[in-house]
């Protein structure tokens, strides 16, 4: 096979060549901190980008290095946090006494999570009490 570099040609045969020696150097002398929680950008950008933030959350916990790599995209993170946020925000709506209110609070924390979690914003569209409040909220959940 002419004019193919032999360094090429056993790289694609998937023999242990000089060039395999050499990119195992390469990757020996990449210091561990600076390597580390940095995953492929395609397993980042196709997986984790689907994950709603309960799922980001459950799998930050998996690994420090996920955690690492999900810490410092700041998409993943805010959306992580977000979804922090809004169950914050259902607990403390879980204490308000005054029925409007609550199903007011409710119609807004289930619009947000109908951005990110449709089948958790219907949940809490659910415990809405006042008729308007819950069909607002529904109104947005259905809603692209």
């Amino acid at each position: 096979m002419k004019g193919i570099p032999s360094v090429q040609l056993d790289t694609a045969l998937g023999s242990n060549s000089a060039a395999a020696a050499r990119g195992a150097t390469e990757q020996a002398a990449v210091p561990s901190e600076e390597g580390e929680g940095r995953l492929i950008d395609d397993v980042t950008r196709y997986f984790f980008n689907y994950l709603n933030p309960t799922e980001l959350v459950k799998m930050s916990e998996v690994d420090k290095r996920v955690k690492l790599t999900i810490n410092n995209d700041h998409h993943l993170n805010n959306r992580m946090q977000h979804g922090k946020y809004l169950r914050l925000a259902k607990q403390s709506a879980d204490h308000i006494e005054d029925v409007y209110e609550r199903s007011k609070a409710y119609c807004a924390i289930a619009t947000e999570q109908a951005k990110i979690n449709p089948e958790e914003a219907k949940q809490t569209a659910d415990h809405i009490q006042d008729v308007y409040w819950k069909l607002e909220a529904y109104c947005a959940i259905s809603s692209p």
